[in-house]
C-alpha cells in the first residue's frame, strides 16, 4: 500500500504551467497585500502558501499531495491580483479605450481561458498517466502495485514468520 502513495512532485516547470495563471495573478495579488500584513488573515494566508511550498521540495515520497491546499491560497490571492489588475487598469486607461479593454466578454474569456488552462492541463496529464498504468520501463508501476506483487506479499505474509528476513533477486 506505501508504494501506491508515492506521489512525486514533478518538474519546477510543469509546476508553473499547471498553475497558469494562479501564479502570475496570486503574486501580485501577495504584493498588494504585503502592506496589510499586520492582519492575521494575511499572515495566515502567507503563512499556509510559504509552508507549502516549502513542502513541496522537501523529499517526501508524498510531497504532491501537499499541493492540494494550495490552490485554496492561491485563489485568494489570485482574486485580491485581478481585483488589482482592474483598479490600476481602470486608472491608467484613457476614457476611450477604457470600454475596449475592459469590455465584460473579453475579460471573463481571458479568465476562463487562462484559470481553466490549469485544470484542462491537469486532466489531461493525469489521463496519460493512469492511462501507462503497467509501463514497459522502470518504474514498472506508476500508480499501482502489480496483482502479481501483491499476491507474492500474502504469500509470504502467511508462509513466513513475523520476523522472517527474506533473500530475493
Amino acid at each position: 500500500r506505501a508504494a501506491q502513495n508515492i506521489l512525486w512532485t514533478g518538474a519546477w516547470y510543469a509546476f508553473v504551467i499547471g498553475y497558469g495563471c494562479f501564479l502570475v495573478a496570486g503574486t501580485v495579488g501577495a504584493f498588494t497585500l504585503r502592506r496589510q500584513l499586520r492582519d492575521p488573515v494575511i499572515i495566515f494566508l502567507a503563512t499556509w502558501t510559504a509552508v507549502n511550498l516549502v513542502l513541496l521540495i522537501v523529499p517526501f515520497p508524498w510531497q504532491r499531495r501537499f499541493t492540494e491546499g494550495l490552490l485554496v491560497a492561491f485563489a485568494i490571492f489570485s482574486a485580491v491580483g485581478i481585483a488589482s489588475i482592474a483598479a490600476t487598469l481602470r486608472a491608467r486607461i484613457p476614457d476611450r479605450w477604457r470600454e475596449i479593454v475592459l469590455w465584460k466578454p473579453m475579460i471573463i474569456s481571458f479568465l476562463v481561458i487562462g484559470f481553466g488552462f490549469t485544470s484542462i492541463l491537469n486532466i489531461t496529464r493525469e489521463i496519460v498517466l493512469f492511462a501507462l498504468r503497467f509501463p514497459k520501463e522502470e518504474p514498472h508501476h506508476l500508480f499501482y502495485v502489480p496483482t502479481a506483487i501483491l499476491d507474492a506479499m500474502r504469500w509470504l505474509r502467511i508462509n513466513t514468520v513475523q520476523d522472517a528476513v527474506v533473500l530475493t533477486t
